[in-house]
């Protein structure tokens, strides 16, 4: 997704949408071709039958994860592309320049989580973005657009 000094100083185009179907109306209509395709190939999945073929896992199990270091969790998020999502409490670069203030916060919830066993669901939560999988397909057929998950940078 371009930002906004991008968009609003016309170096990006924007990303085409159906002008068949109203504002209010396009998220739901997306939403219901999303879920019913991702229904359908279900189906088709359940229908082939059999079990899936993989390898077992033949190492050690875990019996626990271990904490993390503020050091670590410092230098993942700083050596980490500074793209944002419309569902991050901060812009990511701004989180960047002030992580000597955020770090202690962000690793006690890291480490929360690797203790517990369970992830906030704020952070389990992705913003769904419909893109035209080609540039000359005709956005007004909803099949011509695929859905790509943008997650939030923490």
């Amino acid at each position: 997704m371009p930002s906004l000094t991008s968009t609003l100083g016309g170096r990006s185009k924007p990303t085409p949408l159906p002008d068949q179907i109203t504002d209010d109306k396009l998220p739901d209509s997306f939403c219901a071709y999303f879920h019913d395709k991702v229904k359908k190939l279900r189906t088709e999945l359940d229908s082939k039958g059999g079990e899936p073929s993989y390898e077992p896992f033949s190492g050690e199990p875990w019996e626990q994860f271990q904490t993390v270091d503020p050091k670590i969790v410092k230098k993942v998020i700083l050596s980490s592309n500074p793209k944002s999502c419309v569902l991050d409490p901060i812009p990511s670069d701004l989180l960047q320049q002030h992580i000597d203030d955020l770090i202690g916060t962000l690793t006690n919830v890291i480490n929360g989580s690797l203790r517990e066993g369970v992830v906030p669901s704020a952070l389990k939560t992705a913003a769904i973005i419909p893109l035209i999988q080609k540039a000359d397909l005709d956005p007004n057929i909803l099949k011509n657009f695929r859905p790509v998950s943008n997650l939030p940078f923490i």
